[in-house]
């Protein structure tokens, strides 16, 4: 293996189970609102037991946003905000196996917030 090089590896057995939720609101006036959640959990076999946790799976994500469009479509922007939750600790698979095929702890995130603001202005018509 080439650790130079990244790939992505097909897992033989998983079993991932979740729920998506999506709505976009508009309003008179260009105002509009979105929302989205999704809850997922996975876990992946390894041929003679199932169970062992897969760390790809993000366990909560929430969007948010405020969005506003001029009623001819000159200028407009966006506010949104989405949020992801930290994994549980029963939802990692504590060993990472690296290129060299050394293991070690896998790298964990805390839960995480982002904000981004957005806009554009169409300069010609």
């Amino acid at each position: 293996m080439d650790p130079a090089q990244y790939q992505f590896v097909n897992l033989g057995e998983v079993d991932i189970v979740g729920l998506e939720a999506r709505a976009d609101f508009a309003w008179e006036g260009g105002w509009g609102f979105i929302a989205s959640l999704s809850l997922a959990d996975g876990d992946q076999g390894d041929g003679t037991s199932v169970g062992i946790p897969l760390n790809s799976i993000d366990p909560i994500k929430l969007v948010s946003g405020l969005s506003y469009d001029d009623r001819e479509g000159r200028f407009g922007g966006q506010f949104i905000a989405t949020f992801s939750g930290e994994k549980d600790e029963r939802d990692i698979n504590q060993t990472c196996t690296d290129a060299f095929g050394s293991s070690s702890p896998c790298f964990v995130p805390e839960g995480f917030t982002l904000l981004d603001l957005t806009g554009y202005w169409r300069v010609t018509e």
